[in-house]
Order: structure tokens, then sequence, then C-alpha cells
């Protein structure tokens, strides 16, 4: 009886846990641009999340602007605008979890102003189990919402 009983919540917490993991990746995502938005009002320049690569190869790193123009891919490159933290890969921190696509226009680079403001956007993540994710940036106020895919529906809900 116990070892039935065993047999069947199994996979019920094995599902859980997928689940809370990838809740857990878009609460990290959300926090690590709102402090890129505090790094920008507290240095009075613009502060940049730049995703380099797909899938589980992409990471994440932090870059601040060096000569008052903004981050910019050739400031990057020629080590003008630098990375202030190490890149990280949210596979890494969150096994199973990847990104399924980041939408933040044009560029691979989320900015920040040292007002507050932010490239509107939402970054795509999912999980093991196809726990699908949202992280969406308001543009006016740099804000977070956090938004999860109900296959049922087929429509976004707020979390």
């Amino acid at each position: 009886m116990v070892a039935v009983m065993t047999a069947a919540a199994v996979p019920q917490s094995v599902a859980a846990l997928e689940r809370s993991r990838t809740k857990a990746a878009a609460r990290h995502l959300a926090a690590r641009i709102a402090l890129a938005r505090m790094e920008a009002v507290k240095r009075g320049v613009y502060v940049a999340l730049r995703f380099e690569g797909a899938g589980t190869a992409m990471s994440l790193s932090t870059i601040v602007d060096g000569n008052g123009n903004g981050v910019r891919t050739r400031d990057i490159q020629r080590g003008i605008d630098r990375r202030i933290d190490s890149r990280i890969r949210l596979f890494e921190q969150f096994p199973g979890v990847r990104y399924e696509s980041v939408r933040i226009g044009s560029s691979s680079l989320l900015s920040v102003s040292p007002l507050g403001t932010a490239t509107p956007g939402t970054l795509y993540i999912r999980g093991r189990d196809g726990t699908r994710m949202g992280v969406r940036v308001l543009g006016a106020t740099g804000r977070t919402r956090l938004l999860q895919y109900d296959a049922r529906l087929r429509t976004w809900l707020p979390v």
C-alpha cells in the first residue's frame, strides 16, 4: 500500500518541483532587471543586461555605460562599456530551465536609463516540464511583471 501511494506521489512531486524551479528562474530574472535599474539610478549612467547565445547556452551579464552615450554593442567590443559582473547562464542556476526567446527589440541589450526607464520587452523561459513564464519589462517605469502561460486558455496570465 505504501509503495503504491509513493509511486503515485513521486511524479506529482517532481512536476511541482519543476514548476517551482521555472517560477524561481523568472523571479531571478525580474530581480536582475530591478538590480540593473537600481545601478543605473545610483551611478547616473545607462546600465544594460546583455543576452548572448541561445537556449541553454544563453548567458546574461550586466554592462555599464563608459562614455555617456548609452550601452552600445560597438562600445562593449571596444572595452568602453564594460561588464560589472560575471556572465551567468540560467540553466546552470536553475537546471532544466532555458530561455525560450528574448524579445527586447532588435538588440540583445535590455537597457535601463539613469531615470529608471527601460527598453520594453519580454523574456520568455521554459522549464523541463513545459511550464512557460514571461518576464515583461515596462518601458516607462522599468518595472517588471511576471506572466505564466496557461495552455488550456491559450493565454498569458499574471502571476
